[in-house]
């Protein structure tokens, strides 16, 4: 296994091409919409502030893990919306932070219908670890890796994303980082080309409804595109009880075969706290050397939200 992540670490390294999907998932994407599309920030219409972390294939030896703290608010007025989000994401020797500042505008159009554009600007700093003791040399081929150095290296760009919202349903779709970037550290010499990190195009959809007293019922569905790479879909639906409770199940396709996983999720609002956790039970072959992914989020609006702020499409997420 460490022989693995030694070849693939050395791939971004720069020996070949690299197409592929770079950006963090997370199973609870519909509390973390601002993450992918930053039409979303200040849309719920409160202040919060929210944290999520999530371990991926638990038991693998270095398994991707991912966590982020978050800020959104209105900004100046009921249209405007101002959002902060720091994230990291790690795999094996790889570390990445990424540090987002949003700006999202809401246009109505008529009583029912709103159109919300949103751009972001962010910083990515992308950090390899050659000393790592567990690292296994396959040859000698690096000097990196044979001197133990830990490569370090920074990227901006910006992105763009529109979200429109009729009476119980939404439809939104945003490139998070326009730009093709280099994350890389060899220099492109002609014959050996280095890691790029791609633009990668999200589109999310859904709908509430009642189902009966005191039931809502929510399908989501959130599709991702990066070119040279293999297509992601996450389809979710969850029940809304009292407006208090939400418990969903998820289906992600992507991967080879049936899918990558069967999720379960759960999220508890009481008052201005809600409390979500999600677990991802892996269909795809590596389910025979993990025992799963693992969620948790926790987010806290600074001013008391309505009842019906937990499933109208302004402030669902």
């Amino acid at each position: 296994m460490k022989n693995l992540y030694c070849a693939l670490l050395l791939v971004l390294w720069g020996a070949t091409g690299l197409w592929a999907q770079q950006e963090s998932h997370y199973t609870q994407f519909m509390y973390n919409q601002q993450l992918i599309n930053p039409a979303f920030s200040g849309e719920r219409g409160v202040p919060s502030i929210y944290t999520l972390y999530r371990q991926q294939w638990i038991g693998y030896e270095g398994a991707p893990r991912s966590g982020l703290i978050g800020f959104s608010s209105p900004f100046l007025t009921d249209r405007t919306g101002f959002g902060l989000v720091v994230s990291t994401h790690s795999v094996g020797i790889f570390q990445s932070w990424l540090a987002t500042m949003s700006y999202s505008y809401n246009l109505p159009i008529t009583e029912n219908f709103a159109i919300r554009f949103g751009v972001q600007g962010n910083m990515k700093n992308i950090r390899l670890d050659f000393s790592d003791p567990s690292i296994v040399k396959l040859n000698d081929v690096d000097p990196a890796v044979l001197d133990g150095v830990v490569s370090s290296r920074f990227n901006g760009n910006f992105g763009a994303g529109i979200l429109a919202k009729y009476k119980e349903y939404f439809l939104g779709f945003s490139i998070p980082h326009i730009f093709p970037n280099e994350i890389g550290f060899n220099k492109d010499n002609g014959r050996l080309k280095i890691a790029r990190e791609e633009p990668h195009f999200y589109l999310s959809t859904g709908i509430t409804f009642p189902v009966g007293t005191g039931l809502k019922l929510r399908p989501m569905v959130l599709a991702k595109y990066v070119e040279d790479a293999p297509g992601d879909l996450d389809i979710n639906v969850s029940l809304i009880m009292q407006d208090k409770i939400t418990a969903g199940l998820s289906y992600r396709l992507g991967g080879e075969g049936a899918g990558e996983s069967v999720d379960l999720t759960l999220f508890y609002q009481v008052k201005q706290l809600g409390m979500g956790v999600a677990y991802d039970v892996n269909v795809s072959s590596l389910r025979t050397v993990n025992s799963g992914s693992f969620e948790i989020i926790i987010r806290y609006d600074f001013e008391p939200q309505s009842a019906n702020d937990l499933t109208n499409p302004r402030s669902q997420f």
